[in-house]
């Protein structure tokens, strides 16, 4: 049994348990931070018991896992057949951008209990299995957005579209954990909302690529 130690359910039944187990357990991380959630909140909020728990799970942590790699499997194949390039055929570089910071932003917003909890987890006592997920998730994402620009390199500005495609992630994407994830930690005053955010994070995604209509004509008067 490896870490999300789970105890395959066997009958219908049984599988509905499980569900309602693991969609307590996410209903909760969105009201409270996972330390203060107990294995009886669970199977009370999932209309269970704590024998039925037990049953499925070792303990809380291997729920947390099992929550884990069932993330890695729907993050996965949603941002593959979202990064689709006949999806994108005759869309901007720009719109791309834009739109995948405002997905970006809501979906983090939908799952931000469950996502604090695993980034907490990931810093304080990471696994080698947390790890290889996280890593198989960034990568996915990486690749799929590259492999979609790789054809629009005349949309970007930047002298390395590579390099800067990678760092405007690591940038977008810390700065959206850090104002959704993590908002009650903020030290700076802000009237700004998600979709402020997502707009702003956009500009600026675009405008370190040089992704921009603007950044596009000064790169082609720089090469006269």
């Amino acid at each position: 049994m490896n870490e999300v130690e789970l105890t395959p359910p066997r009958q219908r039944r049984s599988r509905k348990t499980l569900d309602r187990l693991v969609e307590a357990c996410e209903g909760l991380l969105q009201e409270k931070p996972f330390e203060e959630i107990s294995v009886a909140d669970i199977a009370r909020r999932g209309r269970s018991s704590v024998g039925a728990f037990y049953g499925r799970f070792k303990g809380k942590d291997a729920l947390l896992h099992f929550l884990d790699a069932k993330r890695e499997r729907l993050i996965v194949s949603s941002w593959e057949s979202y990064f689709s390039k006949a999806k994108w055929e005759g869309v901007s570089t720009e719109e791309i951008l834009r739109q995948f910071v405002t997905l970006s932003v809501r979906a983090q917003r939908e799952k931000k209990g469950l996502l604090r909890a695993l980034f907490l987890r990931l810093r304080a006592q990471p696994t080698k299995e947390m790890l290889v997920r996280t890593r198989r998730i960034n990568g996915t994402v990486v690749e799929a957005l590259r492999d979609l620009l790789a054809k629009r390199r005349s949309e970007i500005a930047h002298p390395n579209p590579d390099l800067a495609i990678v760092q405007g992630l690591v940038m977008v994407t810390a700065a959206i954990r850090e104002w959704v994830l993590f908002e009650d930690l903020h030290l700076y005053p802000s009237t700004a909302n998600d979709e402020v955010l997502a707009e702003e994070l956009s500009r600026a995604f675009i405008t370190y690529l040089g992704a921009s209509s603007t950044a596009r004509i000064q790169k082609r008067s720089k090469k006269k």
